[in-house]
């Protein structure tokens, strides 16, 4: 069904983007499941850039557990309420999406493994609340940009109009 894509660091990113939402369309379009999907598109993220670790955390009452991811080992639990636990927890929590490009830098850090540099997560709000979150660590220090974000956010806007509608 999916296929693996190879790395071309000549081929720009929000173009490596555009085939993998249209990929991810298709998937959703074709299977109900919320789970099988999101297993999905972690595989395709982290096939498709080589991402170091792709994953979800779903929101349970006041906290983040996690889904469907492709890497290494993850924290299973992330507290939003009453205080955010770290960076997974502060993006839920706002709502909004963090780039950090060191994360030796930020103070409240647990990498999923110890070769992470930089990551980016994003929330997914609906009616004001993270349902859930897309969290990527890059290998590479300042692995994330505006690119990311807007692949990120199309991504996002397919998840939420097959799921959350």
């Amino acid at each position: 069904m999916g296929e693996i894509l190879p790395i071309n660091t000549a081929v720009r990113k929000d173009d490596v983007y555009a085939v993998a939402t249209q990929q991810i369309d298709k998937l959703l379009r074709h299977e109900p499941d919320l789970t099988a999907n999101l297993a999905n598109i972690a595989a395709v993220l982290h096939n498709d850039f080589g991402f170091l670790w792709v994953g979800f955390y779903l929101r349970r009452d006041t906290d983040l557990v996690l889904g469907p991811f492709q890497g290494p080992q993850a924290c299973p639990r992330i507290a939003i309420a009453p205080n955010p636990a770290n960076l997974c927890g502060q993006a839920a929590a706002l709502g909004t999406v963090a780039i950090i490009g060191n994360m030796s830098e930020f103070p409240d850090y647990v990498p999923c493994h110890s070769h992470a540099r930089s990551v980016i997560v994003y929330p997914l709000a609906i009616n004001g609340r993270s349902e859930m979150i897309l969290y990527i660590e890059g290998i590479a220090f300042s692995a994330f940009d505006d690119a990311d974000r807007m692949g990120l956010e199309n991504i996002m806007r397919l998840i939420e109009r097959y799921y959350y509608r």
